[in-house]
C-alpha cells in the first residue's frame, strides 16, 4: 500500500532491511486528530527482523498533543509480558 506515511525511511546499507520509519500519516483516521506523527523502529532479534518500537504523537482537537509509545517485547522468555506502570502484588496474580 502506498502513501500511508509521508516521511523518511532509514535502510541498512548491508542488508537493505528497513531500520526506521519516521513521518506523518497521509490521512488522519479521525476528525478528532489533526496530525499524527509516527516513528517505527526495527531490528534483528535472534535472526528474525521485527518491529522493536513505535511512537505516535497525535494533535488531538481541544485536548492537545498526546503520545502513544510501544517498546520491544522480549520474545526470548521474559517474565514480564506487559506493563501498565503499576506493580501487582503476588496475591493479585492468582
Amino acid at each position: 500500500m502506498k502513501d500511508l506515511i509521508s516521511g523518511e525511511v532509514w535502510v541498512d546499507k548491508h542488508s537493505f532491511l528497513v531500520r526506521q520509519i519516521d513521518g506523518e500519516i497521509a490521512k488522519t483516521p479521525s476528525w478528532w486528530l489533526r496530525k499524527v506523527r509516527v516513528k517505527l523502529t526495527f531490528a534483528d532479534l535472534d535472526g528474525t527482523w521485527l518491529q522493536t518500537g513505535m511512537e505516535a504523537v497525535a494533535d488531538v482537537r481541544i485536548l492537545g498533543p498526546h503520545t502513544l509509545t510501544s517498546r520491544i517485547l522480549d520474545y526470548r522468555g521474559a517474565v514480564e509480558v506487559a506493563s501498565t506502570g503499576t506493580r501487582m502484588r503476588s496475591a493479585d496474580r492468582r
